[in-house]
């Protein structure tokens, strides 16, 4: 696997309006701060919310090609794409592809618990994303979430703990390298049953 396949792949993302305009060195920096996480926390079995195209999950899995990753992407069009993509880097026994919305794809039996670790970068707010993670991690299990680097000090104020108790989750430490801030949490208990709740009620009423 080579630095132009990476490329290749990337550039074909953006081409189809999948993926922003930073340079795609850009983009490869970024996942190397959830791979540094996930290599910390020993992860394995992955969840990539949004996936969209392809940042960070095709990137750490091009690198790390014996850990197993579902990537969960509700668009039918990027859900294809990540589909050939994978096969394109050779790694299609080791990334499962689910077109369906995060909060759908988390009632899954086959889902729940089964992840040591979720990834997600600009995929929701704070409230949206923590409830639609938890359900697939185990317990122990991380979720590492990209955050704007504007949020600066006041970055606690975007995740509220005592909502996230009721998502069997607590805030873990926080990852600064270069332009990528992640804030990572842990799923230390049991989700409430009714979490999380409808795809339409997720954002209309988030939970904080």
């Amino acid at each position: 696997m080579t630095w132009a396949d990476i490329e290749d792949v990337l550039s074909e993302a953006r081409r189809r309006n999948f993926l922003g305009r930073l340079p795609l060195s850009a983009h490869v920096d970024n996942a190397a701060v959830f791979a540094q996480a996930l290599e910390r926390f020993g992860a394995t079995k992955i969840v990539d919310l949004g996936s969209g195209g392809g940042v960070p999950a095709l990137i750490i899995a091009a690198s790390h090609r014996d850990w197993d990753w579902l990537l969960v992407e509700r668009g039918e069009r990027r859900a294809e794409w990540l589909v050939e993509a994978a096969e394109q880097l050779a790694l299609q026994d080791r990334i499962a592809v689910v077109c369906r919305n995060a909060e759908d794809a988390a009632r899954v039996d086959a889902h729940q618990g089964w992840a040591d670790a979720v990834t997600a970068r600009s995929f929701a707010p704070p409230s949206v994303t923590a409830e639609c993670a938890t359900r697939f991690l185990r317990m122990g299990g991380h979720l590492v979430v990209s955050e704007p680097p504007e949020s600066g000090q006041d970055h606690l104020n975007r995740w509220d703990s005592p909502i996230l108790t009721e998502l069997g989750l607590e805030m873990g430490e926080r990852l600064t390298e270069g332009e990528t801030t992640v804030q990572i949490l842990v799923r230390v208990g049991e989700v409430q049953p009714r979490y999380p709740r409808r795809p339409s009620t997720t954002r209309k009423r988030p939970l904080f």
